[in-house]
């Protein structure tokens, strides 16, 4: 056995003896009612970085995640209906309970509003490395091989392909119209995907929603320890270095830039710095990129 074999093994032990450590510890604290609790959700499409927070935040003694592949959650990566989820928020014995948000990016406002004391995290990257992301992962690819055509068929009903198109405006579906063609490649295709996606976050006003932030992968990774640290203490939760310790940027910039058409590169650009543009700077005398202030939930 490998070195680097014996280390994934020992990880994984670690991990599991952390997760019924975890169980323990939160039995045999009091138990909140419903509405003392907090819910967290982790918005961005797909291959943003959302695995990554979903990883920080469950290495946290104060939170119950439930990832995607979770069935007590997710209907294939779906979430269940509210009030089953209702129910599990109030069953849980932590205090902040962690959701992803994926494919019901559209719904967030309501899912902000229909759980106590709920927050967001919306993840964005960009767009090149995302799309290399999405075309090297053998699961995500196989699942999004036929982007192109899913595309030409949601910009002529946008209802045409589940979640994906859902909540789209009619300006980002003419926007989509004039870009989409029947030849698109791949690369371009899921470049689309994440525009029309990422679009949600500001025809939703969720930039002016103080109960949601935006963190950029990019920057989060360039220093785990400052931003997360930020963003730990704005989910009220105790920002143990360990939690932060496997995060790095190795994954950014990695591989050569797909070759995404111009005009669909630009269009994603310029969404990727309005996202930059609206970001409070450390050297603005805020916490990194988060927008913490007085009329946040408490």
């Amino acid at each position: 056995m490998t070195k680097a074999n014996t280390a994934q093994l020992r990880n994984r032990f670690d991990g599991r003896l952390f997760q019924e450590y975890k169980k323990l510890r939160q039995f045999m604290a009091p138990h909140k009612i419903y509405n003392e609790k907090q819910v967290v959700w982790i918005a961005g499409v797909q291959r943003s970085g959302t695995n990554m927070m979903t990883q920080i935040l469950e290495r946290s003694l104060e939170t119950d995640v439930y990832r995607e592949s979770d069935p007590n959650a997710y209907n294939n990566y779906e979430l269940l209906p509210h009030s089953h989820l209702q129910n599990l928020v109030s069953s849980s014995r932590a205090r902040t309970v962690v959701f992803k948000a994926l494919c019901e990016l559209q719904d967030l406002k309501k899912l902000l509003d229909d759980f106590p004391h709920a927050r967001a995290i919306w993840m964005i990257r960009r767009m090149e490395d995302m799309v290399n992301s999405h075309t090297r992962s053998v699961f995500v690819s196989s699942q999004t091989r036929g982007c192109g055509p899913r595309m030409v068929n949601i910009s002529r009903d946008p209802l045409s392909e589940g979640w994906r198109g859902l909540g789209m405006s009619e300006e980002t579906n003419l926007l989509l119209q004039k870009h989409i063609h029947p030849d698109i490649t791949h690369e371009s295709a899921v470049a689309l995907f994440w525009l029309i996606r990422n679009r949600l976050f500001f025809e939703l006003e969720l930039d002016k929603d103080p109960r949601v932030v935006t963190v950029t992968y990019e920057d989060f990774v360039s220093d785990p320890h400052a931003n997360g640290t930020a963003l730990l203490h704005w989910l009220q939760l105790k920002a143990d270095p360990m939690i932060l310790k496997k995060v790095n940027a190795r994954s950014v910039g990695r591989h050569d830039p797909p070759g995404i058409e111009p005009a669909i590169a630009k269009l994603c650009l310029d969404l990727y710095n309005r996202f930059k543009s609206g970001e409070q700077l450390a050297s603005q005398g805020k916490a990194g990129p988060f927008s913490i202030s007085d009329n946040t939930v408490p």
